[in-house]
């Protein structure tokens, strides 16, 4: 979802899923950061940081105990977090103002009981409609070896005795990952598949009454692409992001034909509005994508491969309402790689994370800035634990609460951590 995206009016009024589916991201130097020392910040020590750049409140972030490490999602609602972890095992935490864990974390929304053995697992993101903290969720229904009949979308709010509100249920097609985000009555969910895609497709929806709209179809691969596709078929779809700002909502994936990849990122409006315009902002390279929108101007923020360079660089683009994405510029992280981007945005301010370095090496950065996506990366500071490998943050804003969340891999098993952050510009 559309990290930290000012916190959605009750209400689910777009969800885009595809038609290919088969029916379901210069800084300080980390030993000048926080101090990060996992006992102290598990037991809820509080730190007082009086210096620039961004500081878990709690060192080092909060251990969340009960999620399996996979796709992280985060939101924020009322100076609290919802941390969701889609992966074999779905589940959430509900995090307070310090970052620390309210309650031990809970399974989000299992499939059905007549699912079946074969039954894909849930997939599941943080999503927040109106002041509520809530979770979408994508299980099938039911389904036999041969085949599976259907499956559904369904949101649950985190409020004690919350009763699960399905929505319309999908065609069973297996899915890989889930992606929402949530503006007022305009929201947007998005699962991708490994598949075959011939084209992209939304449905919004206007009370109960679903409206299918076409983001975009893949035409057959031609020339040397076609000899490339192979057995794969003619596109596939991948890493996934979404956003919803003041009239519209976007979608961003990388599209693979043959050799060939492309970054296509669509916008459109709620029910009745024009169709989904689509732009190809990269063509090579790239890597994963990250969207959000300040009030109804897009921020597009993505990692893209620099073969002279060897590393990977954060490239960054705006599309203002009713006017075309900018040239992409690149955001000067250093000379270390970056990727994982995750952009939230939320009254004027941009709050940035990435993952920085190699992958044993690897740490998460995170800046805040109100002037904008340019200046963050010399706000950058470590918020990771030293030592360990760290990666694939999440943040989320609402007004001035900040969070973030991310993954770890060390000599103890891999983790899910996240911590509420105080920022000094």
């Amino acid at each position: 979802m559309r990290a930290g995206a000012r916190p959605a009016a009750a209400g689910l009024a777009a969800l885009v899923t595809f038609g290919a589916l088969v029916a379901g991201s210069g800084g300080c130097d980390p030993k000048k950061a926080a101090p990060e020392t996992p006992d102290a910040a598990d037991a809820g020590a509080q730190l007082v940081v009086d210096l620039p750049g961004c500081h878990p409140v709690i060192g080092g972030g909060t251990a969340l105990a009960g999620l399996t490490p996979g796709p992280l999602s985060v939101v924020a609602a009322n100076g609290k977090a919802l941390v969701v972890s889609s992966s074999t095992r779905a589940a959430g935490v509900v995090l307070g103002p310090t970052g620390a864990a309210e309650s031990p974390a809970f399974v989000i929304a299992a499939a059905p009981a007549d699912a079946g053995a074969e039954a894909p697992p849930t997939l599941a993101s943080a999503l927040a409609l109106g002041s509520e903290l809530s979770t979408l969720t994508y299980a099938v229904r039911r389904a036999t070896a041969a085949d599976c009949a259907d499956a559904i979308l369904a949101t649950t709010s985190t409020a004690p005795g919350a009763a699960r509100r399905e929505l319309l249920p999908h065609a069973c097609r297996q899915a890989s990952s889930l992606r929402a985000a949530t503006h007022g009555k305009l929201a947007i969910a998005l699962a991708t598949s490994p598949a075959v895609a011939p084209s992209v497709e939304a449905w919004l929806l206007d009370g109960t009454e679903a409206k299918p709209a076409l983001l975009e179809t893949f035409g057959p691969v031609t020339g040397k692409e076609a000899k490339d596709a192979g057995p794969t078929g003619p596109a596939t779809v991948e890493s996934p992001a979404v956003a919803a700002g003041s009239s519209s909502v976007a979608a961003a994936y990388v599209v693979h034909r043959g050799s060939a990849s492309e970054l296509h990122v669509a916008r459109l409006g709620g029910p009745g509005g024009p169709p989904a315009r689509v732009e190809v902002l990269d063509k090579e390279h790239i890597g994963t994508v990250a969207l959000a929108f300040e009030d109804d101007t897009l921020h597009v923020v993505w990692s893209s491969f620099v073969p002279e360079k060897r590393r990977f660089v954060l490239r960054w683009s705006k599309w203002p309402a009713g006017g075309a994405p900018t040239a992409a510029q690149s955001i000067g992280t250093g000379v270390l790689s970056a990727t994982k981007p995750s952009l939230a945005i939320d009254h004027g301010r941009f709050l940035l994370a990435w993952t920085e370095g190699e992958d044993r090496s690897s740490t998460v950065k995170v800046g805040a800035s109100r002037r904008g996506i340019a200046p963050i990366s010399g706000l950058a500071t470590v918020v990771s634990s030293a030592g360990v490998i760290a990666e694939a943050p999440a943040v989320a804003i609402d007004n001035d609460a900040l969070f973030v969340a991310w993954l770890e891999r060390g000599a103890a098993e891999p983790s899910a951590r996240a911590a509420a952050l105080k920022c000094r510009e």
